[in-house]
Order: C-alpha cells, then sequence, then structure tokens
C-alpha cells in the first residue's frame, strides 16, 4: 500500500519506472530472451517489474510489455486495465487522505470515493498509521487545506497539543498483517535467476516499490533497522517493528494521542502488537466477521460520546 498525500500542491505518489534500468545479460541476471534488444548482445537490460514509459522518453513496445512477467501477470491473468498494470500508480488506491473536517457530509464524501485497487500491493499498516498522525500534529499545520480558510475567529488546524477541551484521537482498523510483496508474475522465477524478468535492482534481491520505496530505499532511511538479506520474512518483520515505532511515538509524552484499535480479523500472531499499540485494553476492540464489525464501532462511539471529534 502506498498512501496519497494532498497537501496544499499536487497529490505525491509516484513508482519511478524500471525501464532499461535492471540488470543486463551480460551479468547473468536474465537471458537474452528475457531483455530488451540492444546493439550489445551482452549488455542488454532486463525487464523491470513496472516499465512504463517516462514523458519525454522513448520506452517499450507493447509486444515487450507482454514478455515482462509481472505486467502480463496482472494484465492477461488478473484482467486488469493497461493503466492498471504499468505506471507510476499501479497497485496504489489513487484517494487523497481527508484533512481534518467538521463537515460530516464532506467526510461522507471522501469515504463514498475510497477505491481500492484490482489488486493490492501488499499491506504496510504504519503509513495508515503515520497519516492518521500527520493529520492531528501540529508539525504539520499549514500543510493540510485548511477547512477554516476564510472563517473568522476559527483556529489553523491541526491544533496544539494540550489545547483546553481539544482532545486528538486516532481509530485504526486493521487486520495488522504487514506485508511486503515481491512482484507479481505466473512464472515462478525467483528474483536474481538466470531467467527471472522482474528484478527491480541491478544486484541483490528486491521486492516491490512501497510507500516506504524498494527496500533498499528503507534501509537508507532507517540504517540502524536495515532489512537484511533481503527477503520477504525479514522485511515483513521490519514493518512490524515499524508499526510499534510509529505507535509507541503518537502515545508519548507531548504528543498523547489516544490510539484505538479495531482488529478486523487479526491472525494469533499479529493479536498481541495490535493491543500494545491500543492505548490500554479499553482502547483494543477485536471484530472477527464483518457482521461484527458495526458493533464494534458502535462500542467505540460510546465510549467516545463526551468527545467532540473532527472526522
Amino acid at each position: 500500500m502506498r498512501l496519497s498525500y494532498r497537501f496544499k500542491g499536487p497529490r505525491v505518489n509516484f513508482w519511478s519506472s524500471t525501464y532499461k534500468l535492471v540488470g543486463s545479460v551480460g551479468s547473468n541476471r536474465c537471458t537474452s530472451s528475457n531483455a530488451y534488444s540492444g546493439s550489445d548482445n551482452l549488455n542488454r537490460h532486463c525487464h523491470g517489474d513496472n516499465d512504463w514509459t517516462v514523458p519525454g522518453t522513448t520506452g517499450p513496445t507493447q509486444s515487450q510489455l507482454d514478455g515482462t512477467y509481472m505486467y502480463s501477470y496482472l494484465r492477461y491473468n488478473q484482467n486488469m486495465a493497461q493503466n492498471e498494470s504499468v505506471g507510476p500508480n499501479i497497485l496504489c488506491a489513487l484517494n487523497p487522505i481527508q484533512p481534518l473536517t467538521a463537515s460530516r457530509a464532506t467526510f461522507n464524501a471522501a469515504l463514498a470515493a475510497v477505491i481500492a485497487p484490482a489488486k493490492s500491493g501488499g499491506t504496510t499498516v504504519a503509513t495508515g498509521l503515520q497519516g492518521a498522525w500527520y493529520t492531528l500534529s501540529p508539525n504539520w499545520q499549514g500543510q493540510w487545506q485548511n477547512p477554516n480558510a476564510g472563517m473568522a475567529n476559527q483556529p489553523t488546524l491541526p491544533l496544539p497539543y494540550g489545547t483546553p477541551n481539544m482532545r486528538k484521537i486516532v481509530v485504526l482498523l486493521t487486520d495488522g498483517d504487514n506485508n511486503w510483496q515481491g512482484a507479481y508474475q505466473s512464472s515462478g522465477a525467483s528474483c536474481g535467476s538466470s531467467s527471472d524478468s522482474v528484478c527491480s535492482s541491478l544486484s541483490g534481491t528486491e521486492l516491490l516499490y512501497n510507500a516506504y520505496g524498494r527496500v533498499a530505499q528503507f534501509n537508507t532511511t532507517f540504517p540502524d533497522g536495515r532489512i537484511s538479506p533481503v527477503n520477504q520474512t525479514n522485511a515483513d518483520s521490519r514493518l512490524n517493528s515499524r508499526f510499534t515505532a510509529v505507535c509507541n511515538a503518537m502515545k508519548a509524552p507531548g504528543s498523547a494521542v489516544t490510539v484505538y484499535v479495531v482488529a478486523f480479523g487479526v491472525a494469533s500472531a499479529d493479536r498481541g502488537r495490535l493491543q500494545s499499540c491500543a492505548s490500554s485494553a479499553q482502547h483494543y476492540f477485536e471484530s472477527p466477521t464483518a457482521a461484527q464489525l458495526q458493533t464494534v464501532f458502535q462500542q467505540v462511539g460510546n465510549q467516545l460520546a463526551s468527545v467532540r471529534m473532527l472526522y
């Protein structure tokens, strides 16, 4: 999952093209049949996992795209549209985060407009939690569209921590299962093998681009929590650690955000982490089925009945 933030400027959401940036036949990263043709037969570039045409440049032809494992899998195995199978926003919901608003109609319209991608690129719960925190944190004041703009005697949101008669509350609905996926492919090839055409780096194993970028970008940003060796098990573990770090920072003195967690269909391996994220045992709820979800949110609402919430 990649979050789509909309501040005063345009939406921030981008998956860089991998066209002719991935490996070569000469380095045994792929076979000549799984490479883009070129004058140098030993150094043809392998197919990437998202070979879209950058404006103003020459990109892959349709027949070349059809020979790319990930594109072919999404386009033909999953019957996804062309623009859903390749491009800067594939596998991503394109809806921006709704900033704070006192308008129920605005909130409901934003919720109704959410469209999930035809196929997910993995789940990164920590970034969803971060997005909620950013809408509440005064450190982001002036970055969001201000619902009070042009209104006399109205404060700029988000309000500072500790403002009288104000509480900052996050309600997180999740199954708690962080997963950083590898490229989709129907061939069964593994990244780094000589027959593979979906590797996303010149050397070593990589996983799909997500809210933190590539694994290599994550390791640069969080050197103390590097994913090594690179595989989905280790990457998922780091996402779990990142989730806990974000949750603890939100609840820390000085921030004092109250966190409710609604665990929906949670696996036993994820239960303890979600329980620890909630501000207390009374702030943790489980809804193992969709039918029980409404009842759980009614319970949360009853606890918040005396709190004026900004949706």
